[in-house]
């Protein structure tokens, strides 16, 4: 950091909320906690509820030293797991506490976006609306209802400070040190929560160039270092983590690097559309080639982005906004867009934009008052379309809740939307069907999540399973097998099989699924029932009589 003085003047303070308009910065966070109060008893869903939640070690188990010495998801987010192991401790599978924390952490950022605007120079009005936008915007509904999807509103809520502390030291370099180091520790403890919070650094850059434009960068670099290695050593971990949960990450798979250009121009592009028009959101979008080729979409993307910032630098200083808020969104995107393949996670989703909306909203709202007083003919109809889209916005994200009502909801949303994302989704809602009995619902989306995707493995064996309960060997074999194929070690599959053939009266190739089955589930009390059984179809009374004998010494008889 550097200690060298730039001026001799004591350095102003920024405008803060007068006590008379402080109420400005509650009315926000009023609209987050009402909105998001309707979604408090949604259930969990399928997409990664569960293995998030109470499938994961960390939070089940719960100790300190499984929190902070183990990936879930090939992600490491131990912050994000406490808070889970919390609400998991006070009701277990209820929605509720998880829902009432991801609503509190949202209210909470959306107080300090209020704050952030105000230490950025901006007036109590400017910064409210800001703020209003990213409480109430339905693209935010994604991070908020989806109790997955946690770790974003918990690691803005630590980045959020980061970003004020770092400011409170840029006002006063010389004295504010302890806001530096306090920025600093935010950073860590947001990256602690997910590791996105690595684009702290790019938004300093952007918050320090907009407050200090005329302080030469070579004088702000050594503050920066600090910073940048914390992003560095969260980054390698992350890396790490993917390899070791066998979440590869790869820049090319099936995307050379031209798509991978396209496909991020695209996404920006985009992510503003639904900014401005959020009429056809979805939990999962897709980026489709049409014949083998890229719509004419994706090529002018690029034009369109390349244009925006051109046209955005050359009004810097009539138009500062612009470039200050495109700064702050690219900054907080920037990693998010689909440059490289995460595992099987998304290249494409609305939680990778709830910070970089920020950038958005700050433009829509300085723009506004721009047109307002350049157009003042047609002010008054500037300032009611302006009150319009914002209730439209509040509207619109009341009713996206509801899309979180349960998986057939979520799923069943993206699918009108045209967002199967390569199979998945059917896979997911044909999952959540079984599970409430609609078993020829069920199959009809096993069915077209592999046609869609043939490498969706666990929906041959899930099918199999139906098929095998309607007694429909002839279907529930091939599928059963197919699925072993991909993992051989599958108990219950080998379990499955081993009870058709015993169906079939054909006891030599049940006991052999059977003993398949042991081998990955040893002392499994059904499985040695039945193999005696396929024994004793046999005549080998021996070998029946010392699966009965286990099965005793296992209930203690």
């Amino acid at each position: 950091m550097s200690k060298r003085k730039t001026s001799t003047a004591k350095p102003s303070r920024q405008p803060s909320a007068t006590p008379d308009k402080q109420w400005y910065g509650y009315l926000p966070v009023a609209a987050a906690v009402v909105l998001f109060l309707t979604g408090l008893h949604n259930p969990l869903t399928g997409m990664d509820d569960h293995a998030a939640t109470t499938d994961n070690p960390a939070v089940a188990a719960f100790t300190l030293q499984a929190v902070f010495s183990q990936f879930n998801l090939g992600m490491y987010a131990p912050l994000t797991w406490i808070f889970y192991a919390v609400a998991h401790g006070l009701g277990g599978e209820n929605p509720v506490w998880y829902h009432l924390f991801s609503l509190i952490a949202h209210a909470a950022s959306t107080w300090l976006v209020f704050r952030l605007m105000m230490r950025l120079g901006q007036a109590e009005r400017v910064s409210a609306l800001v703020a209003f936008i990213f409480a109430a915007h339905p693209m935010q509904v994604e991070s908020v209802s989806w109790v997955a999807a946690f770790s974003t509103p918990l690691f803005s809520l630590f980045y959020l400070p980061a970003l004020n502390r770092y400011l409170r030291y840029a006002d006063a370099p010389e004295s504010g040190q302890r806001h530096y180091w306090a920025a600093l520790g935010f950073m860590v403890a947001a990256c602690l929560a997910k590791s996105s919070a690595v684009t702290l650094p790019l938004t300093l850059l952007v918050l320090d160039w907009w407050k200090r434009p005329a302080m030469p960068v070579r004088q702000r670099l050594p503050g920066y270092l600090p910073f940048f290695a914390v992003a560095l050593g969260f980054g390698i971990l992350t890396v790490y983590g993917r390899s070791v949960s066998g979440e590869g990450i790869s820049t090319f798979e099936q995307y050379n690097l031209l798509d991978r250009f396209l496909m991020a121009n695209y996404a920006l592009v985009s992510y503003v559309g639904n900014f401005l028009a959020p009429l056809d959101l979805s939990n999962f979008y897709m980026f489709e080639k049409v014949g083998g080729a890229w719509p004419m979409s994706y090529y002018l993307a690029p034009v369109l982005v390349a244009g925006t910032l051109v046209f955005a630098w050359y009004k810097r200083n009539s138009l500062p906004f612009l470039t200050q808020g495109f700064g702050f969104y690219l900054s907080a995107i920037a990693l998010s867009l689909p440059w490289i393949t995460v595992g099987t996670f998304e290249l494409f989703a609305d939680h990778y934009n709830y910070l970089a909306l920020i950038g958005l909203a700050f433009i829509a709202v300085r723009g506004t008052l721009f047109l307002k007083e350049k157009l003042t003919a047609a002010s008054g109809l500037i300032g009611i379309l302006a009150i319009l889209w914002l209730v439209l916005l509040a509207m619109r994200c009341f009713v996206q809740i509801k899309t979180w009502k349960g998986t057939l909801a979520v799923t069943t949303n993206a699918i009108e939307q045209g967002n199967t994302y390569d199979g998945k989704v059917y896979f997911w809602r044909a999952v959540e069907h079984g599970d409430l009995g609609h078993m020829d619902l069920a199959v009809e989306d096993f069915n077209r999540a592999i046609e869609a995707n043939p490498e969706i493995w666990d929906a041959y064996k899930f099918r199999g399973s139906i098929y095998a309960q309607r007694r429909d060997f002839a279907r529930a074999l091939p599928d059963l097998q197919k699925y072993l194929e991909h993992d051989s070690n599958d108990a219950v599959s080998w379990f499955n099989i081993g009870m058709i053939y015993l169906e079939q009266s054909r006891p030599a190739e049940a006991v052999s699924a059977f003993t398949n089955s042991l081998r990955a589930r040893p002392n499994a009390i059904m499985v040695l029932e039945n193999r005696a059984r396929a024994y004793q179809m046999l005549g080998d009374a021996a070998r029946a009589d010392a699966d009965l004998q286990m099965i005793r010494q296992l209930k203690g008889q």
